[in-house]
Parts: structure tokens; sequence; C-alpha cells
């Protein structure tokens, strides 16, 4: 079963049941994430959308990606710092919980004093499910809940290990672990931007852009964003669960 609107289009219908619309987080080439609500309590409404030129869509493709996501999901079932999946709506949707907070982009009021550490924490967790993030290098996948807490979003383009056997097995793991490295680096990384005051002595080999990062920036994430820029057109930016008109963002979060 799929979404349809109410007449007044401030509810909508997720699996045969009515949600009030409190917002959309995010609107870009790939996905629309929706704030949703029912019964007092806050659910995050997601639906793979590729979007390309000319209005091109490839269905097949966004329920793989769908499916991975919802795969990943299942996989960290249970980590803390981690959002619980509540369901599976259709081949190209889900319904998670919605984590009160906002990103790490927009500067946060309130940050423990152990974020960094709660955060290499859960890192470690995900890892240990055999998950690399591979996204962490954006601030907005990273949400600072009320409570100063941390919380990792958005595992579409995050990657499993294989459980094959063979050298494609193989090869494909040994990819996995480097972006895991990569997750660390990029946790680090953060915390060397953020909070300098933090960075133990021990800990400042592991903000060093690792090699690989620097073969993956110039021969695959340069010249892919050059191309995106050219196929996929622009669409809005993730405003998680931060609202330009303060006014706005307030009601949202409240």
């Amino acid at each position: 079963m799929g979404v349809g609107s109410s007449p007044a289009e401030q509810r909508i219908r997720i699996d045969g049941e009515w949600y009030d619309h409190l917002g959309t987080l995010k609107d870009d080439a790939f996905a629309q994430t929706e704030l949703v609500a029912r019964d007092g309590r806050k659910y995050l409404y997601k639906t793979a959308r590729l979007r390309l030129i000319r209005g091109l869509r490839l269905r097949r493709l966004m329920k793989r990606l769908n499916d991975r996501e919802v795969r990943t999901h299942q996989l960290l079932e249970g980590v803390q710092g981690v959002p619980r999946l509540v369901k599976c709506v259709s081949e190209t949707s889900f319904l998670r919980e919605f984590v009160e907070g906002r990103t790490l982009d927009h500067k946060p009021p309130y940050m423990r004093a152990d974020f960094f550490d709660e955060f290499l924490e859960i890192v470690r967790d995900i890892h240990a499910r055999g998950v690399a993030f591979v996204d962490l290098a954006k601030k907005e996948n990273v949400v600072v809940t009320t409570e100063g807490r941390p919380f990792l979003i958005d595992f579409q383009v995050s990657i499993a290990c294989s459980t094959g056997r063979g050298p494609i097995a193989a090869i494909w793991n040994a990819v996995v672990r480097l972006m895991q490295q990569a997750d660390i680096y990029h946790v680090y990384k953060h915390k060397k931007r953020i909070r300098p005051d933090l960075l133990r002595p021990e800990e400042r080999q592991y903000a060093r852009r690792p090699w690989f990062q620097r073969i993956h920036k110039y021969c695959f994430r340069l010249p892919y964003h050059a191309i995106k820029r050219r196929i996929i057109p622009k669409h809005g930016d993730s405003r998680y669960p931060f609202y330009e008109n303060e006014e706005a963002n307030d009601r949202l979060i409240s």
C-alpha cells in the first residue's frame, strides 16, 4: 500500500493509515523525506525518487536504493544511535522513528562533553555489524539530539559485508573495510574541526586524511559531482529538522 493526501493536504495516508504531515525535511534528486505524526509520535517517511534530466525516473534503481537502506536498518536493529525502522511501506518507501534535534551542520546549541566519544562508539558498533556508513563526511547525516547526543541518519549509500565466498566477495569486503576506516577518519575530522580542544594527542593521527581518501576524492568524488551537476537537477537541501524560518522551525520541533 502506498501514500495519498487528504483533501486538506495536512494529512497523508501511509499504508492505509492517516498521519499528520508536519513538514518536508528533505527533497533532493534521490529521495523525498517527510516528517509525519500519529498518536502523538513523530516519524520520518522516506521515498526513494531518483529524478534525472527530462523527468526520467528509474524505478528499478529506486527500489534497489530503498531495499539497501531498509536492509541496513535491519542489520543495525538495536544499535544505540541508529533510528529504529518502523516498517516498509512500498518497494520504494519506508517509515522510521524520528529523532528530535539538529544536524551537525546547523550548530546545535548543546553537545555533551563526551559527544565524540559516543559518536565513535556508535560507528564502531555499526562496523561490528559488518556495515560501513560511507557518507559521514556530510555533517547533515549526524543529528545532535535535544540531549546533546549523536544519532546517525540516512543510510542510503551505506554498504555491508558480503556473506558469500570467493574472490568477488573478498574484494567487496576489502572495500567495505576501507570505507569503515574512512568512517573513523570522518569522526575525528569532525571532532578536530568542531571541538579541537577535545582532540587527544593520540587521536590526531586518525584525523589525517588516509591515502585512499585522496584517491577517492580526485578519481571518483570530483568527477562524480561534475557529471551529477550536468544530468541531475538541483533540488532542495536538507532541513532536518531545521527550517530557514526560525519560527517555523520552532513549530516543527516543538
